[in-house]
């Protein structure tokens, strides 16, 4: 985890100032850092991707912004 750290920093920060469009680094990264095969990379991406949606959503409602 310490080696993807800085990649992880930088799509964070980007991901933050600019909002979406860090889909599509998911895969690149995980098949660049973890030596994954695409499929492979594809079906993490979609993964995390989906944790961070519902994670978001789930801070929104709490904090009143969903009706």
């Amino acid at each position: 985890m310490e080696a993807t750290m800085p990649v992880r920093v930088a799509i964070g920060f980007y991901a933050g100032i600019y909002g979406r469009g860090t889909a599509p680094f998911s895969p690149c990264r995980a098949r660049a850092l973890l030596a994954t095969e695409f499929v492979q990379s594809s079906a993490l991406a979609k993964v995390v991707i989906a944790g961070t949606n519902l994670g978001a959503l789930l801070v929104s409602t709490e904090q009143g912004h969903v009706m």
